[in-house]
């Protein structure tokens, strides 16, 4: 028998059961190798529930909890998504101390917020692109002192590894522009205004200098954790705060008998008044 086309071929097409990376038959089947499917035995899918099957999609299904595996018919553990805070390291994340919590050395994004450009430690949430000393230097872009990336290629138009973005001409580093010279996408902590989707852009993302690490205005009366100590944003202070105190005593016209003496003379004058306006 002749080979199908495609079969072995090391991509998975459609109706292969087997015969690729990663495809193999239920047990009690053999593969076919020239066509890639599985035959001989109880065939999983069939609608019938056969000896060691514990599920047959659609007509019977695994608990909520569980997954049917259609290569074997069992019921299987769905094992829990990744996320930032689990306390588990994953392959997207810088860090993950395990909370979702800014201010403690990994965001609530998980990204690290110590560090400094050059320590050979990527951190993105400090705008860094890349490190220098392990930078690949056989990819066609480079790593600069300032750990973001240099591409040769920038402002041609095309879009090129290493570049977030290539505008061509239109690249710039004026207010709103999509497209960075350096052909990267504007964002907070740049110290170029976006407007469509910043109030502030101070240069940092920092919280507690007047302009958050999200790049919205912060006002009095804020709040921030840092390492477990609750501190007042102090960059915006109260009004009342930075207001000039008044240490003069109080004059005789001010408080004491002075004062009264005006109050019942003007209470007098308020009375006599009264009476002139009923007679």
């Amino acid at each position: 028998m002749s080979r199908v086309a495609g079969c072995g071929d090391g991509v998975v097409g459609v109706g292969e059961q087997c015969g690729e990376i990663g495809l193999v038959c239920p047990v009690e089947q053999t593969c076919d190798e020239a066509a890639c499917v599985c035959s001989g035995g109880p065939l999983c899918g069939d609608g019938t529930i056969n000896p060691g099957e514990q599920c047959n999609e659609p007509a019977i299904v695994c608990p909520s909890t569980k997954l049917c595996d259609v290569r074997t018919c069992t019921c299987v553990i769905v094992p829990p998504a990744p996320r930032c805070g689990d306390g588990k390291l994953d392959h997207t994340e810088e860090c993950d101390d395990g909370n979702a919590r800014d201010g403690d050395g990994c965001d609530v994004l998980c990204r690290l917020e110590q560090g400094r450009c050059g320590d050979g430690v990527l951190q993105s949430a400090l705008g860094e692109q890349c490190e220098p000393s392990t930078h690949d230097q056989n990819l066609i872009y480079e790593c600069t002192p300032a750990c973001r990336f240099l591409s040769h290629f920038c402002s041609d138009g095309y879009f090129q590894p290493g570049e977030e973005c290539d505008d061509g001409p239109n690249n710039s580093n004026v207010q709103n522009a999509r497209c960075r010279l350096d052909c990267s996408l504007g964002k907070c902590g740049d110290s170029i205004l976006d407007s469509a989707f910043e109030q502030c852009d101070d240069g940092n993302t920092v919280n507690g200098d007047g302009c958050d690490r999200t790049c919205r205005r912060e006002f009095p009366g804020q709040f921030y954790v840092f390492g477990g100590s609750i501190v007042e944003l102090h960059a915006a202070r109260d009004e009342t705060s930075v207001r000039p105190v008044d240490r003069r005593p109080p004059s005789t016209s001010e408080t004491g008998p002075g004062l009264i003496a005006v109050m019942a003379a003007g209470a007098s004058a308020g009375y006599a008044w009264m009476r002139r306006r009923r007679s």
